[in-house]
C-alpha cells in the first residue's frame, strides 16, 4: 500500500489519527495531545513520509477503529512540530490542509490507515457571496467585543480572510459550540448554506 500517493478517483491513503473532543479546519494552526500506541505510530510513520494525516472525528469513544465509528467528514493535516514528552505522550502540532471524505479504513500492522477522497472546494465570489463574507466579518467583530478570550490572532485572520472556505474556517473554529455543529461547517455542504448558517450561530 503506498501512503500519501495520489491514486485513482482522487482518492489517497494517509495514516489515521482519530479525534473526539476537537474539529480541524482546513486554513487553522491546532495543537493537541497523543497518548494511545496506534495513534503515536501513525505519527511516526507520517512523519517518514510527507508529514501528511487524517484525522478523523470519531461518533463515540471506541477501542476499535471501523468506518462505521466515524464521521463521514475528515481532514486532511500536515504535521508541523511534534515534542515528544517525557512520559511517552506526544504534543503534537498540525496545520488543516482539505475537507476530505473517509471511504475506507484498514489496518497495516498497528496502524490504522485511511483511504479518503478530498472534497472540492469552490471560492468563486460573486454578489450574494460577497454580502455574506462582509456580514459575517463584521458579526465576528462585534462577537470578539463582547466574548473577551477570543484571541487577537483569531480577528486577525477573520479579517484577512479573502475567501469564503478560509473565513468559515476561521470563524467555525473560534466558536464555543458542539463537535456536531462544527462538524456541520466542515462537511459537503453547499459554501452559502455554511456562510448563512454560521451568519446565524453568530447571533445566537
Amino acid at each position: 500500500m503506498k501512503i500519501g500517493k495520489l491514486q485513482h478517483n482522487n482518492r489517497r491513503d494517509y495514516p489515521l489519527v482519530p479525534m473526539g473532543d476537537l474539529v480541524i479546519f482546513p486554513h487553522v494552526v491546532v495543537p493537541f495531545f497523543v497518548k494511545k500506541s496506534p495513534t503515536v505510530s501513525a505519527l511516526e510513520l507520517a512523519l517518514k513520509k510527507d508529514r501528511d494525516i487524517i484525522v478523523g472525528y470519531q461518533k463515540y469513544p471506541a477501542k476499535s477503529a471501523q468506518l462505521q465509528d466515524f464521521h463521514e467528514v475528515a481532514t486532511l493535516c500536515h504535521v508541523l512540530q511534534v515534542l515528544k514528552l517525557p512520559d511517552g505522550n506526544m504534543r503534537v502540532l498540525v496545520e488543516g490542509r482539505e475537507r476530505c471524505k473517509l471511504n475506507q479504513i484498514n489496518k497495516k500492522e498497528e496502524i490504522v490507515i485511511a483511504s479518503v477522497k478530498l472534497i472540492s472546494e469552490s471560492n468563486d465570489i460573486d454578489g450574494d457571496i460577497y454580502s455574506l463574507m462582509q456580514t459575517l466579518q463584521n458579526s465576528f467583530l462585534e462577537f470578539s467585543k463582547v466574548k473577551k478570550r477570543i484571541p487577537r490572532e483569531l480577528v486577525s485572520h477573520v479579517k484577512k480572510a479573502e475567501t469564503p472556505s478560509r473565513l468559515i474556517s476561521h470563524i467555525a473554529s473560534g466558536l464555543n459550540i458542539s463537535i456536531e455543529q462544527k462538524l456541520f461547517y466542515l462537511e459537503d455542504r453547499p459554501i452559502k448554506q455554511r456562510l448563512e448558517e454560521l451568519a446565524v450561530a453568530l447571533q445566537m
